[in-house]
């Protein structure tokens, strides 16, 4: 992936990864745009990912006719999101460039790339950290083991802006080792007696 882009004169985001995670494999990307924090995430568990974001806070989340949707509704897919554009909510350097937008909280964004890959825009690093957290725990939960927490070093690096690339994570059920390919580093996590992916030493 390229470097980010510089804020509210960006001609062009970073590109996303070129093919789409397999079963069992996930990307997460962070970047510095400026005045806010970018996610991409694929696969997007969107109905994971927006109670986490905003759990005691209005959202706005709109179905794939751009019709808004009532609290407690199915979220859509990223395949069925919509074209929205509430420009108050949306960061500046957003603005130049459309997307396919899917839910709006407190200072966050929420959109759809295509049918597997999303992007948080976010002003608080607190609000990566929770995405990050939740798009981990939704690709453990298809482990054979009840392990959900995860090793809060490994949520610290993939919640950090990279200016390097992407994370690939995969979960390998034979093993029981979740691999985390970094730029610059793999490390390997498994489920330790208290429930936790923790790096194996």
């Amino acid at each position: 992936m390229s470097a980010p882009h510089l804020g509210a004169q960006a001609t062009q985001l970073p590109p996303l990864p070129t093919l789409a995670p397999r079963s069992g494999e996930a990307t997460i990307a962070v970047h510095d745009e400026g005045d806010h924090l970018a996610v991409y995430m694929a696969p997007a568990p969107l109905g994971v990912l927006v109670p986490v974001l905003a759990p005691d806070t209005p959202t706005t989340v709109w179905d794939a006719m751009g019709q808004l949707l009532p609290s407690g509704a199915a979220l859509p897919s990223a395949g069925e999101a919509l074209e929205g554009r509430p420009t108050a909510t949306i960061p500046a350097s957003l603005r130049a460039h459309p997307r396919v937008l899917l839910a709006a909280g407190h200072e966050w964004v929420l959109c759809a790339e295509d049918g597997v890959h999303a992007t948080l825009f976010a002003r608080r690093a607190s609000t990566v950290l929770r995405a990050v957290h939740a798009t981990v725990a939704h690709l453990v939960s298809g482990s054979a083991t009840p392990a959900h927490r995860i090793d809060p070093r490994i949520l610290g690096r993939l919640s950090r802006p990279s200016f390097r690339g992407a994370h690939r994570l995969r979960l390998d059920s034979r093993d029981r080792c979740l691999w985390v390919r970094s730029p610059g580093a793999t490390v390997a996590l498994t489920p330790d007696a208290r429930g936790t992916w923790r790096i194996v030493s």
